[in-house]
């Protein structure tokens, strides 16, 4: 299915764009949008394959509608078409060009070169869609590590290995839900800070700790990583909590700033000994989430020195990140 808008009020116009969209796809959807009315959101251009813009009957808004929206094209692969009149000046193509626009149109068109750039145009994007190529989803399926893919908040995508993971056989279950009513992140407050300063866009990458899957009530360690500009697509790696963990966090979640007086080590792994004092408050208020900030105002130190501490403790785990070094310090069984 083809998607497409039209923005303008030309209705012949409108209508030989519908005759050039048949020609490409026969399936195909051609909305029209008149700039009068409310801009909509960011989130419903994304969906479109071709945006045309008739510069004639929009008074040269042009330049602020593509300015604004540019970074939404940019990311979903969307394809804008400026259309110029015959009394376009130079000037106004010189513009173009150097705000970025990639395709314009002149009146009155020529179909078979129109048919011929969005042929061209549909190409580029089935080839500049990375995560939605064979060969990510195929990586993406056959990997170990448990992943979630989302897109604007929707689970678009599990792999086996969460499946396996989570004891879920009902893909229904998971797909085309809210990721984040999926699991319980209100629980903890710095789980629920942290789903907060994501959402926000305040971080490209967040780690969630002993976070619960509501429908069955298993416990995750939970990384995500944004693979957009606005959040609005993003990966989620799902660890799961051995029975051992489970133990073993229940005590630092009742550690608080004031009260903390470090952790004893009983019930974690024997490599904990190979951290030092320092290293070992570090490693357990990050076990609760808390970000560097805060850990940093917690114990005193500076963002960088706790920074480093963090590199440490990595390193001695052979850690690529540091939740992978808190599970390995409480549970050398598991496996990242």
């Amino acid at each position: 299915m083809v998607r497409a808008l039209y923005i303008g009020k030309n209705p012949g116009l409108e209508s030989s764009l519908t005759q050039v969209l048949g020609e490409v796809s026969p399936k195909f959807v051609l909305d029209s949008l008149i700039l009068d009315e409310a801009l909509p959101s960011y989130e419903y251009f994304e969906k479109f394959d071709f945006i045309f813009f008739d510069n004639q009957s929009c008074e040269r808004e042009w330049l602020k509608f593509h300015r604004k929206l540019k970074p939404v094209f940019l990311e979903n692969n969307v394809a804008f078409f400026l259309i110029l009149g015959k009394s376009c000046g130079k000037e106004e193509i010189y513009i173009a060009l150097e705000a970025g626009v990639e395709n314009i149109l002149f009146l009155p068109m020529d179909d078979s070169s129109v048919i011929n750039k969005l042929i061209n145009s549909l190409d580029k994007k089935k080839f500049f869609s990375f995560y939605n190529s064979k060969h990510y989803k195929l990586f993406f399926d056959n990997s170990s590590n448990p992943k979630m893919f989302v897109k604007r908040g929707i689970v678009e995508r599990a792999n086996n290995a969460f499946f396996k993971s989570a004891s879920l056989l009902n893909e229904k279950s998971i797909i085309g839900k809210e990721f984040f009513k999926l699991f319980d992140f209100e629980s903890h407050e710095s789980n629920s800070l942290n789903m907060q300063r994501f959402e926000h866009q305040l971080v490209k990458s967040v780690e969630f700790v002993n976070v619960s899957l509501r429908q069955n009530n298993e416990l995750f360690h939970i990384r995500t990583i944004s693979v957009s500009d606005r959040s609005s697509r993003f990966i989620a790696e799902i660890h799961p909590v051995s029975k051992h963990q489970k133990e073993s966090f229940k005590d630092l979640y009742l550690l608080t700033n004031e009260n903390y007086q470090g952790h004893n080590n009983m019930g974690f792994s024997n490599d904990y000994g190979k951290l030092t004092k320092r290293e070992r408050q570090v490693l357990d208020l990050s076990s609760k989430g808390l970000p560097l900030k805060e850990i940093a105002q917690s114990l005193g130190l500076s963002k960088r020195t706790v920074e480093r501490h963090r590199a440490n403790i990595m390193q001695k785990a052979d850690a690529h990140n540091i939740l992978e070094a808190i599970l390995f310090f409480y549970d050398t069984e598991v496996k990242v």
